[in-house]
């Protein structure tokens, strides 16, 4: 049986990080943005965070069943804590779309127990795939998913009249 890799919290780079038997180390960010998304929503400006995954290697690696255990462990630790998640696919290399696909195969096989929700926004540049994970247990959902839906139908009307 397959288990998640060992993991710890860098407290000074506030990353978790953890080593594969392939010597790849990866670092998941989490970065407070409930200010910076949803500035009118107090509620939010605590709990909302954005998680980016990077590993520290430029080799390709094999496919390892073992990082997707480990990153969705982390992920349903947080959003055990009451976390709303943000996950934004990086766009630099326009390979967003792989990485949206891979995300969702990851939480589809392993992150029962939590609402997942994906959406798409663009801007002048990109297409961003982005999704957002809270615990369905979580105080206030109904309250949470309207100011989520009214910041992409913001978005979209600003989008729409420029």
């Amino acid at each position: 049986m397959l288990i998640p890799y060992n993991y710890r919290f860098d407290e000074v780079k506030q990353v978790f990080v953890f080593n594969t038997d392939n010597d790849v180390t990866y670092e998941i960010e989490i970065n407070q943005v409930g200010e910076t998304y949803f500035p009118e929503s107090l509620s939010l400006h605590r709990i909302c965070y954005e998680i980016c995954l990077n590993y520290c290697e430029s080799l390709k690696t094999k496919q390892d069943e073992r990082i997707c255990l480990t990153v969705i462990k982390i992920v349903k630790s947080l959003l055990l804590k009451g976390y709303i998640l943000l996950f934004i696919c990086d766009s630099l290399d326009k390979k967003q779309k792989g990485r949206h696909r891979l995300f969702n195969q990851w939480f589809t096989k392993y992150g029962d127990q939590f609402e997942k929700s994906d959406i798409e926004v663009e801007d002048d540049e990109s297409l961003y795939s982005l999704s957002w994970m809270l615990n369905p247990k979580q105080r206030d959902i109904l309250h949470i998913q309207n100011i989520f839906q009214d910041s992409i139908n913001e978005h979209i009307v600003c989008k729409n009249n420029t």
